[in-house]
């Protein structure tokens, strides 16, 4: 009997040796340049659909002069409805989807103003990472759902949460309703990852997160889905699905 106790603890003991230490978080070092050089890359999406009152949208980055990345499910189900994006500047320009992703939740659009701006992405990533999410939730505190730009800051807590075949980084930055879709930076000002979604307690409306957790599409899923290059084709042509 003693020889099965003693097995069963040094099991315990064996399992929870191999758990990593939660990470110590780094500083949160972003200057006041830095963080005014990110908000100007996000874009406020907006879907207008002449037959539907429920107009959607959520939150798009910048990464070249002519190109916004945003979640799928931003721009899903837009057939027939005008895309806009919204710049920090209150330019507002027209977008059209090019590529779309529905394995990794991403999209690509395209404008044909000059958006003068480029984003790197980041090569790698670390726990205890200092992170910043830039995006426009909507406020659920004023009756209009009036969506202002949000700049949410926190610390990567797992870089490998996977599901389906896709792989995830959790972070501690508070993302709503409206972020989805937007850039994640390190503190270099490079792209780690896109809002996705969040873990929420079951049958509350709005859903609320109970574990503090916000997943992000992981960058080298995002690098990617752009390194494959839709063919050059007419406007009016359906975006290209990668996989």
């Amino acid at each position: 009997m003693f020889k099965y106790l003693l097995a069963g603890i040094l099991c315990v003991l064996s399992a929870c040796s191999v758990f990593r230490a939660a990470p110590t978080p780094k500083p949160l070092n972003f200057t006041e340049d830095r963080l005014a050089s990110l908000r100007a890359r996000a874009v406020l999406i907006e879907v207008d659909c002449e037959d539907d009152d429920d107009d959607t949208g959520g939150t798009g980055a910048i990464i070249d002069r002519h190109r916004v990345l945003t979640a799928l499910h931003v721009l899903d189900n837009i057939d027939g409805c005008l895309v806009t994006g919204e710049l920090e500047s209150g330019e507002v320009v027209e977008l059209d989807l090019i590529k779309i992703s529905k394995k990794y939740d991403l999209a690509l659009a395209i404008t044909e103003n000059d958006l003068g701006l480029s984003t790197p992405f980041a090569k790698s990533v670390s726990l205890g990472e200092p992170v910043t999410c830039i995006g426009y939730p909507v406020d659920l505190m004023e009756d209009s759902r009036e969506r202002k730009l949000n700049v949410a800051m926190g610390f990567i807590s797992s870089d490998n949460i996977e599901t389906d075949g896709v792989e995830y980084l959790r972070v501690s930055s508070p993302i709503y309703f409206g972020h989805s879709g937007s850039a994640c930076y390190n503190t270099r000002g490079e792209i780690v990852g896109v809002a996705d979604l969040l873990a929420s307690a079951p049958l509350l409306f709005p859903p609320v997160p109970y574990d503090g957790a916000y997943y992000l599409v992981r960058f080298d899923h995002v690098r990617e889905f752009l390194k494959i290059d839709p063919p050059a084709r007419p406007k009016a042509d359906p975006p290209v699905k990668v996989n």
